[in-house]
């Protein structure tokens, strides 16, 4: 009867550890989520982009706790190295961006035409149902290209990770700002969970299933 029950402990432990890695599975770096995107862009439009000019667009986070891995933008006349651009996320200023959380890492390219360039990270934290702008300008005086829309507007839809807020234009290097007037810009946001709930899952995957177990086991009066 011992043997027989290492033996059933033995193939519970394995059954948990499948069930975990199934549920856990899209919540792993190699599946990661776009929880904003509005891509592919029809190239309908497009808004110049300087150090003097700047766009941004708003957006809020849900329930999830997350990681921004990275950005894609399409983007036009972005011919490195002369052009250079600058992609932070904020925290929110209310009518402009607060203090800066991190920056990605910017893509170079040889392509003077319409494109989509991904900006990555390592891990750009951030909190659930929390208010960000994504921002983007240009390094350089002389650094200038195009950030594309689509036309008729195609605003990013709501997933359950996030929700489009605002589009904002600054004319002054981000001194002030204004809530733009044309359709949304074409882009695309990437993201993992927070690292901390998938600690959390583990051990509570394995009370569900010890619950489930007992529930199934035999009852002696």
């Amino acid at each position: 009867m011992k043997r027989r029950s290492i033996h059933l402990n033995a193939g519970f432990i394995a059954l948990s550890v499948a069930v975990i890695v199934a549920f856990m599975g899209p919540a792993t770096a190699s599946a990661q989520w776009t929880i904003l995107s509005n891509l592919p862009s029809n190239n309908g439009g497009s808004g110049g982009v300087s150090s003097e000019t700047r766009r941004a667009v708003t957006f809020t986070t849900r329930a999830t706790p997350l990681e921004v891995t990275q950005v894609s933008m399409q983007l036009h006349d972005y011919v490195a190295p002369a052009d250079v651009a600058y992609l932070s996320i904020n925290a929110n200023g209310g009518s402009s961006p607060g203090q800066q959380i991190a920056s990605l890492t910017a893509p170079t390219s040889t392509n003077s035409g319409f494109g989509t360039f991904t900006f990555t990270s390592i891990g750009i934290p951030l909190a659930a149902n929390t208010t960000y702008w994504l921002v983007i300008s240009a390094q350089g005086t002389s650094t200038a290209f195009e950030w594309a829309r689509s036309d008729p507007s195609v605003t990013p839809p709501q997933t359950d990770y996030a929700t489009f807020g605002e589009q904002w234009i600054s004319y002054n290097s981000g001194e002030t700002w204004a809530v733009g007037s044309n359709g949304a810009h074409s882009f695309s946001i990437t993201a993992v969970p927070e690292p901390g709930i998938l600690h959390l899952l583990v051990p509570a995957a394995l009370v569900g299933l010890l619950l489930f177990r007992r529930s199934r086991l035999p009852r002696h009066s």
